[in-house]
């Protein structure tokens, strides 16, 4: 689209009450995250979408799959589900087509988190749904650090992470991550494994001198956070075998000439076989980002 760029925000901590102040989640202080509160009943929505009411349900389905990648029909939509070998049994459960998208679209819209992140990501006219999924697993059996963005895109795009309900296991299988700004660990590799909005813990030295903390997921939080946010899923199981899942949204930017450098991200496997927000994607690499709603 026509026009320069728009002026970068430059955003004073805690803009918004809604984003929950924390002293070891410093709002919008990079590379530290955001918390941000979800209304339960929205959650619960989305939670439904996943659990559904009976047999076929989308988390039955996909706790069944054998094979790396497998296309889902449901009521809501199509979603894609692909395996990820990362010391885990995590799938990412991504939507798929336009019915499903607009189901996340309307929950995006109704937790108002283009209104709370307004003053983070710098844009022209309104903050973009980019993708919405659920990180599902059972268990993680050695850190994988990674950031999910490439340096360059800072705030331009964001993750939220929230757990769709409050597990038994708390003790571990939490999320970790670098409390000041760290190089990337793997060259600034995609990932998206769950976190979620809680209690921040202890921290721990970490690699080259950095400070590792503990963030607990808690339902009606969200974890929210841009480049540079060097973190792990933490070595644990659910209690008993129990399958922790997890509502995942990217968003960011409205402004398309930074979205070159927001799709060497999300144009990947690791975000799914779409990118629908901003124009259809496909596996094994994007066939280009197209105007929104083009696809």
């Amino acid at each position: 689209m026509g026009g320069g760029p728009a002026a970068r925000s430059n955003a004073h901590p805690n803009p918004n009450p809604n984003l929950v102040p924390n002293p070891n989640l410093v709002p919008n202080r990079k590379p530290n995250p955001n918390q941000v509160a979800l209304p339960d009943d929205l959650v619960d929505e989305a939670a439904y979408i996943f659990y559904g009411g009976g047999g076929g349900a989308l988390c039955e389905t996909v706790q069944g799959q054998r094979e790396p990648y497998s296309d889902m029909a449901t009521a809501a939509g199509t979603f894609f589900s692909q395996k990820v070998t990362w010391n885990s049994d995590l799938l990412w459960v991504s939507v798929d087509d336009r019915p499903a998208f607009a189901k996340f679209e309307q929950l995006f819209q109704r937790m108002r988190l283009p209104e709370h992140f307004a003053s983070v990501v710098p844009h022209r006219a309104v903050l973009r749904l980019y993708s919405a999924f659920f990180v599902v697993r059972s268990r993680c059996d050695a850190p994988n650090w990674h950031t999910d963005y490439w340096p360059p895109v800072g705030t331009d795009a964001l993750t939220l992470i929230t757990p769709l309900r409050d597990f038994d296991e708390t003790d571990s299988f939490q999320l970790r991550y670098q409390s000041h700004q760290q190089p990337p660990a793997r060259g600034g590799a995609a990932g998206g494994g769950g976190g979620g909005g809680g209690a921040d813990g202890g921290a721990d030295g970490g690699a080259d001198g950095g400070e590792v903390r503990r963030y607990a997921y808690q339902k009606g939080r969200a974890i929210v956070f841009g480049s540079r946010f060097e973190h792990t899923t933490e070595v644990g199981s659910g209690r008993d075998g129990q399958v922790h899942a997890y509502l995942c949204f990217t968003f960011g930017t409205d402004q398309q000439q930074r979205w070159g450098e927001i799709s060497r991200t999300l144009g990947t496997p690791a975000c799914g076989k779409g990118v629908l927000g901003m124009g259809r994607s496909s596996l094994p690499s994007p066939r280009g980002l197209d105007s929104p709603g083009s696809w």
